[in-house]
């Protein structure tokens, strides 16, 4: 169901099965003051000459009015039944919605990891602005975007800075911006609000995936089942330019894509860390990670655009793997998978997924008698320079991106290992939680996860 219109200003429409369902995951981690799963994305930037001649925090906070205009779904709030946007009626309203969700950090010693271990669950999106390194961090519950979306959100802002040196924000059309908040992916592919037994059968499958993932590889973390989760960390490398396009000539001639490859060897990267103790004696070892799926690909058009960047158009299903020497074979499945993107089935059953999913998280009794799970996943974007531009404006008064990442918010015992290229260099942060691994342990796993890699591949 599309928006409503409910008061003078107000507008409302149902969440949506899958924003419902990841809202669910993100409010569990409230308990801990965190929101689970949400969405971290960075920017690192250099300006030129004339840009900064005023205040930047100022001019970022108007570029972060000018994008909640462009983009109101950054300031829509969701309950369990609803999502509710209210239009901006005066100045006065839009200056203490900036106050509450642009954040300057005028330390100089904070870095962007300082803040993103800290950061607390939020009713709208908010952006930090670190003016002593030119770095902004926009953070997301993840029931609001996904990733590309995320990294198309940060394009937009960045556009934003580069408008705010000249627009002044009042005069833009207040209170028609609603037009452009966003609907839910099953509103979009018009989804039957009654399964047919095609789409019960097609649910199934991918929720039988979810199977793959029992006696699983784990890794070696610490604490037990009453630890308490702390921080978010990370730990981020960039690959050389060269380094980078030997990789992907190599994967060429081998007919898969760098995502493929990665994956492959974070395969083969959790056989070699897999804590001994936990493993199963006389059964097979295997290890499942997500097959991720970019849905807003196959959403017709407008919706299969930045526009709609402020959208959770995301999906998955998990994949096991079982020989941790044939890293090739184990490629060419995930190249496989990776080809086979958003089926007709994948598609049909995002509603009953999220649903059925949803009620199995919330009937799920505590393993207190069970070791926690663990593992180490992979989330790919691509090339995130699809999405930010390595520039904006013009001469002087512009701006040059040195560098992007992506996170999410972790508390539970999973490692995920975030990769894109941009600028022809080939990046990836390993996000964990600071209770459960420490920094080196989770180097050493990048290190490692590099070998194989270029072992394999060159």
């Amino acid at each position: 169901m599309p928006w409503t219109k409910i008061t003078s200003g107000h507008y409302q429409r149902p969440i949506g099965e899958n924003e419902s369902f990841i809202k669910f995951i993100g409010d569990s981690g409230h308990v801990h003051h965190r929101d689970n799963w949400s969405i971290a994305a960075t920017a690192s930037f250099k300006p030129r000459s004339s840009l900064f001649d005023q205040d930047s925090s100022a001019l970022l906070r108007r570029a972060w009015m000018i994008l909640r205009f462009y983009h109101p779904s950054i300031a829509a709030t969701a309950t369990e039944q609803m999502v509710d946007y209210h239009c901006v009626s005066d100045a006065g309203q839009l200056d203490h919605w900036a106050d509450e969700t642009f954040i300057t950090h005028v330390d100089k010693s904070s870095t962007p990891q300082q803040i993103i271990s800290k950061l607390q669950p939020s009713r709208y999106a908010t952006v930090h602005y670190l003016p002593h390194s030119f770095q902004v961090i926009l953070h997301l519950s993840h029931w609001r975007t996904d990733g590309v979306g995320a990294l198309q959100l940060l394009d937009a802002f960045l556009k934003a800075v580069i408008s705010a040196l000249h627009q002044d924000v009042t005069t833009l059309a207040w209170g028609e911006e609603w037009q452009r908040l966003t609907l839910s992916v099953e509103e979009i592919l018009d989804l039957p609000m009654t399964a047919s037994s095609e789409i019960l059968d097609a649910s199934s499958k991918f929720i039988a995936t979810l199977a793959n993932t029992k006696c699983a590889l784990g890794t070696p973390y610490r604490g037990d089942n009453q630890t308490v989760p702390g921080g978010t960390q990370s730990v981020r490398i960039r690959l050389s330019a060269l380094t980078t396009q030997t990789l992907i000539d190599a994967c060429n001639r081998l007919g898969i894509c760098l995502t493929s490859a990665v994956h492959a060897a974070i395969a083969a990267t959790n056989f070699l860390i897999a804590p001994v103790e936990r493993v199963e004696k006389g059964k097979e070892q295997h290890h499942t990670s997500t097959l991720r799926v970019n849905v807003r690909e196959y959403l017709p058009a407008p919706y299969n655009t930045s526009d709609y960047a402020a959208g959770l158009y995301t999906g998955g299903y998990m994949v096991k793997v079982s020989d941790p020497q044939n890293w090739l074979e184990n490629a060419r499945l995930y190249e496989q998978k990776y080809r086979q993107g958003a089926t007709c089935e994948f598609l049909q059953s995002r509603r009953q997924y999220a649903l059925t999913v949803k009620s199995l998280l919330q009937t799920r009794q505590p393993e207190n008698q069970q070791p926690p799970s663990s593992g180490l996943d992979i989330s790919s974007v691509g090339d995130a320079g699809v999405h930010v531009q390595a520039s904006y404006g013009s001469g002087d008064a512009g701006l040059d991106v040195c560098s992007v990442s992506l996170g999410v918010e972790v508390l539970a015992r999973n490692m995920y290992c975030f990769m894109w290229t941009f600028c022809n260099q080939l990046e990836f942060n390993l996000v964990y939680n600071e209770a459960f691994y420490d920094r080196q342990f989770l180097e050493n796993v990048l290190d490692t996860l590099q070998s194989v890699l270029k072992e394999n591949c060159i």
